[in-house]
Order: structure tokens, then sequence, then C-alpha cells
């Protein structure tokens, strides 16, 4: 056996990243969550509260997946 120490901390075998792609916060989560949470309530207590937070998440999901879709189609191909 050697005593040689291998350096992890090399970077010839790791490739070069230029930049991360981040989303900026949004409260979108937090409303599908809660519209989530609302429908399964109104499934046990109010069916109107149902069908509203349904359509609410819908809403939301949909707003949200466009608005991240955009955002990726401005990142550079690399």
């Amino acid at each position: 056996m050697s005593n040689e120490f291998i350096d992890e901390t090399s970077t010839a075998n790791k490739p070069e990243v230029d930049s991360i792609w981040l989303t900026p916060g949004s409260v979108k989560p937090i409303f599908l969550a809660v519209s989530i949470l609302l429908a399964l309530v109104g499934l046990f207590a109010f069916r109107p509260l149902m069908i509203a937070a349904l359509v609410a998440a819908a809403w939301i999901s949909i707003a949200w997946i466009s608005e991240s879709r955009e955002e990726s189609d401005e990142l550079p191909l690399s």
C-alpha cells in the first residue's frame, strides 16, 4: 500500500459549470398547497368549497407551469 493521498478537490474530472439556473421566489406553491387543503376540507364539509378550491388549484398549476416554461425559454443553450 502506498501512502499517497487522493486529491478530491481536483477539477480535472469535473465538468465546468458556467451558471446555475434558479427560479425566482414565488408564492404560487403556497397558494397551491392551501387550495389543495381547502379542497380536502370541502370534500368532507362543504362541496362548493371543494369545487372552488379544485378550480383554483388547476388555475394556479397552469399559471405556475407556464411561468416556468417562459423562464426556461430565456435560458441560453449550451
